[in-house]
């Protein structure tokens, strides 16, 4: 066994390739074994270094496939070993089932992470020979500590577990590499082959034992390692860098553990070239003497290392999307002749990926990918919640999402919402009356009918679906037990049928080279993933849940292998992960001492001072920190070995966090070897925008601003602007910038719709109250209700537009027949049930929430009816109009506006008006019912957002001449009033606030006492009947009691405001202008903020409108 050491690795990777040539050159059959991650690194590597195109005698190989040769010459393709993710699955469904017995552990079972660790620890464990004897022998030992035994008592229940799953589950018992280890002795072919192993820094116990047995039968052997040879000549030698090549000593080390009876021969590498600067460099970058190094360099400088400071790690980035602009442009590099190191990947991985892919710099990040946000994942976890959830609405709205139904998007979104705004879930998917029309709203019958065959097919489509895992009632059955064959089985059947997989093919076609690739790796770990679990037996069946717990905890821990490139882009990773060979050019970001040296913070199952017990005891821990932190540093030095021309430092003073930072201490060492111009501070020209389009987008626009504006440019700026913003005028890749540049130049409001535009699509013949109220409350609002008309769709709840319905039309029947036809003994009960019927669809009213929430309306809507016959002397009505409309074809006629050469005319329903005849005249009072939390407010009437009481009482006094004004008002219908309680109203007049008539009334008192006669006028705040506002007590000096005229003016206020919202809407007015009332502002809860934003938002202002303000103003139209 020959062994080439050399801390050189240029020198030493030229003399490791010329005896590979040498052997290739003699027609014999060459292994270059590496560590897995570098196989096609290396092949790449290979064959140029040895200026070849192709040969059949030159084969990279890892250990896991020389095992694997080994197996298959020796028959062991028939053995059934167990996969990683059996291993997982496993492990997964042991700590499931043990989890009362662990002492330690019992927190982790649902950690994958922890997992990965149990793996990564039973892996050690068979690479390095240690059995489960020496963990029983640790725990009665008198030295080992309370928590080291605890954790090992845990450990070792699992591991037993583990083995018996495995025995139960016919795999085979053995490792494959313990059997490989048996096999080699059978690999006749061996003889004619030469090993070569490179770039291992370590190898574990069964890796040297195979590389030992290989040894012995093999025609040659070399092993290449990087260490100064110096330390294994003279190990009494002060080596000042020593610290680098620490792992190193100690793989030569065992090397020479005698039993595996190695005969070693160490070559000597001719040291007669010149160094190159890097070499220079690196021999002196990680001695610990530094002014010895400052000594050294005093005069001599190495100047191809720079070192480049930034504000902030964006900043960073930025300056580095730039030199590598410049690098491509002027100095002729290719991407790949690039790499980027990080010291914090968290920190730099998404700004790189985001700023280069704004400048178009190709990169590819060595790291382990997320696959969480990945199509296939997403497919497949949705599926099996689906099938684990009894069908709720968030797991079919996620199945449906996540299957690739590409085709049927537009109808997939209509069944979405249909079945979210009614909440179907469970069997409610199966029953068809689920799926209807709304009989009670027409408006847009033709559009819902088409919406529902569409609703109707996906949902066909899901029921067809869900067949393949089983008749309906199958699916339901979620606390079935099984064993895990047949939950395989149904799995499987249910997410391969063809509907999935046709499904997947139409959107496979649509995807990129590397998302498909990437997609069907997935798929092809889930079917071994449920093969695996098909191989799974144990002594009790499980149910459904526990099976798609492990299988999910199993999906999560998908790992897939990410291919380095070898197109040409600028490879990307970080000190401790990267697998880039030669490069010309390496920056080094976030050198600074919060992140160099790089902290080992990964987590273990056992602390390091607990595996340092174990290794004192003779168990061979090789995952100490330590040999971690050696293994990190000679990385390091590998990877700055690797660039031929130059290597660039950088740091910044503040991260993404806004933590500040110093320089990594080593920068010390590298200002003493490099000229002070090498250490500077990125600070851009304006010149250096034109190499990054992020920097463009940033500087044209607010350069632009600031010429507009006038301020202080210099000429040649000036003149650079000018030239810059020609320059992407007709670029494309601008478009952005362009339009941020042409939006600056535009005023920016919102403007009066045009003539034409405001024609289509108002109708200004008509207008309805609600319209013009909206109107008053925000104009843009209102465009987008009554203009863009966007539809508001209903809610499966009951909403307040239900409940006032309902009321409405349970008042009107119950005060008819009280009324009108003098029931004694109304049914109300019917007369509820009945306006339920009218108002709610079937498959509201039998919802359970639904039904909770009807019966407790019913009730208080028979409350209500009760309350209102004992508050109100019925008797002394001459009439009661109820639910009836005003317009040309209503009881009472419509209020017309005079607008330009034409009379508009408003009309709409009334919920009530009494009419009491008084000595020979007509009086009037008209209720509107609430049963939301509107009361009356002057300040809204008099702006003009609430028009409609007053239009109301102005339509009804218009009906009949004489006819004389009562009063309006709003009547509450949302308390819960007690049924117990209703009774007792007569005696208790509090009973009656929650009910009074909240509104303006007529200063007459002799028709308010015919109407409240058991009010005193001197103190009328104990009304039953109706609420007064004002500190007085009197019923003349109460703020709402006005004169008759005033009603009059009233009137005219009313429809002047009418009048003005009708003009302005015709003018086109969108202007986002609302009101603030007592710090409240509509704005903040409408439906299109999201539309309208708060850009040109203005406020109304109606705190000063009170009735002391509007009374002095209607005494002011006298004058």
């Amino acid at each position: 066994m020959k062994v080439l050491l050399s801390r050189y690795i240029r020198k030493s990777k030229k003399c490791f390739y010329k005896k590979i040539k040498e052997m290739l050159d003699n027609d014999q059959i060459v292994y270059i074994v590496v560590p897995e991650q570098f196989t096609l690194g290396t092949e790449i590597e290979a064959y140029s270094e040895l200026g070849i195109k192709s040969t059949l005698n030159l084969r990279i190989k890892s250990f896991k496939t020389i095992v694997n040769e080994i197996l298959h010459s020796n028959g062991g393709r028939a053995l059934n070993f167990i996969s990683d993710s059996a291993k997982f699955v496993m492990l997964q469904s042991i700590l499931f089932d043990i989890k009362e017995e662990l002492r330690v552990f019992q927190k982790n079972i649902y950690d994958k992470d922890f997992i990965e660790l149990l793996i990564k620890f039973i892996d050690e464990m068979a690479d390095n020979m240690i059995g489960l004897e020496q963990l029983k022998l640790m725990i009665d030992h008198e030295d080992t500590s309370k928590e080291l035994s605890s954790k090992l008592i845990d450990i070792i229940k699992i591991i037993e577990k583990y083995n018996e799953m495995k025995k139960l589950s016919d795999y085979y018992m053995m490792d494959r590499a313990d059997l490989a280890v048996e096999k080699i002795k059978n690999m006749a072919n061996y003889k004619d082959v030469s090993f070569f192993y490179y770039r291992f820094h370590d190898m574990s116990k069964r890796e040297l034992e195979i590389l030992s047995r290989i040894d012995k039968i093999s025609n040659f052997s070399l092993i290449n390692i990087i260490m100064d040879s110096d330390l294994f000549k003279n190990k009494n030698l002060n080596i000042e860098d020593e610290e680098v090549f620490d792992i190193s000593s100690k793989f030569i080390n065992s090397l020479y553990n005698p039993e595996f009876n190695n005969d070693i021969e160490i070559l000597n590498i001719d040291n007669d070239e010149k160094q190159t600067s890097n070499e220079l460099f690196l021999n002196d970058l990680f001695t610990y003497n530094l002014k010895k190094v400052k000594n050294k360099f005093a005069t001599k400088k190495i100047d191809n290392v720079f070192i480049t400071r930034a504000n902030n790690t964006v900043q960073e980035v930025e300056n580095l999307a730039i030199s590598i602009k410049k690098d491509i442009i002027n100095k002729d590099y290719k991407y790949c002749d690039i790499a980027i190191l990080t010291t914090n990947s968290s920190e730099y991985f998404e700004k790189i990926n985001k700023i280069f892919q704004i400048n178009d710099i190709p990169i590819f990040l060595d790291e382990n990918r997320d696959l969480l946000d990945n199509a296939m994942i997403k497919f497949l976890k949705s599926s099996l919640y689906l099938i684990d959830s009894n069908f709720t609405t968030a797991s079919v709205v996620q199945f449906l999402k996540s299957s690739f139904f590409v085709d049927l998007e537009y109808k997939i979104n209509l069944f979405i919402s249909f079945i979210t705004r009614r909440k179907i879930f469970g069997r409610m998917f199966f029953e068809d009356k689920y799926f209807t029309i709304p009989q009670l709203q027409k408006n847009y019958i033709e559009e819902d009918e088409e919406n529902l065959t569409y609703i109707r097919e996906i949902r066909d489509l899901l029921i067809d679906i869900v067949s393949f895992y089983g008749n309906i009632d199958e699916f339901f059955d979620t606390d079935k037990k099984a064993d895990y064959k047949y939950f395989t089985m149904k799995i499987f059947n249910f997410i391969s049928n063809p509907i999935l997989l046709d499904s997947y093919m139409n959107y496979e076609k649509t995807l990129d080279e590397e998302n498909s690739n990437e997609n069907q790796l997935i798929w092809d770990s889930f079917i071994e993933l449920l093969e695996n679990m098909y191989n799974l037996n144990s002594r009790e069946d499980i149910s459904l849940s526990r099976y798609i717990d492990i299988l999910i905890s199993a999906i999560d821990n998908f790992k897939i292998g990410i291919i380095p490139p070898s197109q040409d882009q600028v490879i990307v990773g970080d000190v401790k992960r990267s697998r880039f060979n030669n490069v010309k050019k390496i920056y080094l970001l976030g050198m600074t001492s919060l992140y160099y040296p790089v902290p080992n913070n990964d987590t273990d199952i056992f602390l390091d001072e607990e595996k340092y017990e174990m290794i004192e005891n003779g168990i061979e821990i090789k995952s100490v920190k330590s040999s971690i932190k050696s293994n990190d540093l000679l990385s390091f030095y590998e990877l700055l070995n690797t660039a031929s021309d130059e290597i660039v430092f950088s740091y910044s003073l503040v991260n993404g966090s806004n933590e500040a930072m110093n320089p990594a201490f080593i920068l010390e060492w590298v200002k003493a070897m490099i000229p002070v111009e090498n250490n500077r501070i990125e600070d851009l020209d304006y010149h250096d925008y034109v190499y990054s389009t992020s920097q463009i987008n940033k500087y044209l626009p607010s350069k632009i601003l600031e010429l507009k504006e006038n301020n202080q440019i210099s000429t040649k700026e000036k003149s650079f602007i000018y030239g810059l913003r020609k320059y992407i005028e007709d670029n494309n890749k601008f478009k952005n910038v362009n339009y941020a540049i042409n939006l600056q130049n535009t005023f920016r409001t919102r403007k009066n719709l045009p003539t034409d535009l405001v024609n289509k699509i108002f109708n200004l013949n008509k207008f309805s109250v609600s319209q013009l109220e909206q109107y008053r409350e925000n104009p843009y609002d209102h465009f987008i209700k009554y203009g863009i008309k966007p539809r508001e769709f209903d809610e499966f709840n009951i909403s307040s537009l239900d409940t006032g319905n309902f009321m409405h039309e349970f008042l009107a029947d119950s005060i008819n027949k009280y009324f009108h036809n003098n029931e004694e003994n109304i049914d109300l009960e019917n007369i509820a049930e009945i306006s339920i019927n009218k108002t709610f669809e079937n498959f509201r009213t039998e919802d359970n929430k639904n039904i909770f929430y009807i019966n407790k309306l019913k009730e208080n809507a028979e409350n209500y009816f009760n309350v209102i016959t004992k508050q109100l002397d019925f008797k002394k009505l001459s009439n009661v109009y109820l639910e009836e409309r005003y317009g040309k074809y209503g009881k009472f006629p419509a209020i017309n506006i005079a607008y330009k050469d034409k009379e508009i005319s408003l009309e709409g329903k009334i919920d009530r008006v009494d009419e009491y005849t008084i000595n020979g005249e007509k009086y009037y009072s008209v209720i509107d019912y609430k049963t939301g939390n509107k009361t009356f407010n002057i300040a809204k009437l008099y702006y003009g957002i609430d028009l409609q009481l007053l239009l109301y009482l102005e339509a009804v006094i218009n009906s009949k001449s004489n006819s004389k004004p009562i009063g309006a008002f709003y009547q509450q219908m949302n308390s819960n009033l007690p049924s117990s309680l209703v009774d007792k109203v007569d005696e208790r007049n509090e009973l009656f606030d929650d009910f009074k008539l909240d509104g303006v009334i007529n200063n007459n008192k002799y028709v308010f006492k015919i109407i409240d006669e058991n009010t005193d006028v001197s103190k009328v705040n104990k009304s039953k009947v109706f609420s007064f506002s004002g500190r007085k007590y009197s019923f003349t000096d109460k703020d709402n009691v006005i004169s008759e005229n005033d009603f009059k003016k009233i009137f005219k206020i009313n429809k002047d405001n009418i009048l003005e919202s009708i003009i302005n809407i015709s003018d086109g007015d969108i202007s986002l202008k609302t009101y603030k009332l007592d710090q409240y502002t509509p704005y903040s809860y409408s439906k299109y903020r999201t539309i309208s934003k708060d850009f040109d938002l203005k406020y109304v202002y109606l705190d000063k409108i009170n009735w002391y303000y509007v009374k002095e103003r209607l005494e002011d139209e006298d004058e």
